[in-house]
């Protein structure tokens, strides 16, 4: 049976280098101890703007990515804000929706929608732009209109093999 390999690293920074224009992206390498043991990995940090459309409003956007572990998202500018009319009500499809000011945008479900053998600029970076559309919604008329698991609780990110 064929299994796909893990893009590397610089893979991925070469897919997103070419299909966000605009975009800066870092490579950087860390040294972890694991079980006793240092472990070399490398890990990538882009960042740049994004919008959901032509004629929403721009987002200046972080994507961390390290070797055998999920994407994560993060929005820089401007802050991600909860809706005037409901500021008890957190917002959806997020990591620490509770807290405000550290949430963190949840794009996809980790351990089913994404895995290391696909490219986060093919798919990560479009499901963010959906996510962006569907929070600009939302801030508009309070209704989460993009899907998704229903979050409850603090949650537990999974990590990929």
């Amino acid at each position: 049976m064929y299994r796909a390999r893990p893009l590397s690293i610089s893979q991925q920074a070469i897919a997103l280098r070419a299909l966000w224009p605009g975009c800066h992206v870092a490579v950087q390498r860390e040294t972890r101890i694991r079980r006793g043991r240092k472990r070399t990995t490398e890990f990538l940090i882009a960042s740049g703007t994004l919008s959901a459309t032509p004629i929403t409003e721009e987002y200046e956007v972080r994507i961390e990515y390290r070797e055998r572990e999920n994407p994560k998202v993060f929005v820089d500018r401007p802050a991600l804000a909860r809706r005037v009319e409901a500021p008890d009500v957190p917002i959806p499809h997020m990591y620490e929706a509770n807290t405000p000011g550290a949430e963190r945008p949840c794009i996809f479900l980790p351990g089913t929608d994404w895995d290391s053998t696909m490219a986060i600029a093919r798919t990560i970076l479009p499901w963010f732009r959906c996510w962006l559309l569907d929070y600009e919604v939302w801030r508009a008329t309070g209704v989460w209109s993009g899907g998704g698991a229903t979050h409850s609780g603090p949650k537990a990110e999974a990590t990929s093999p």
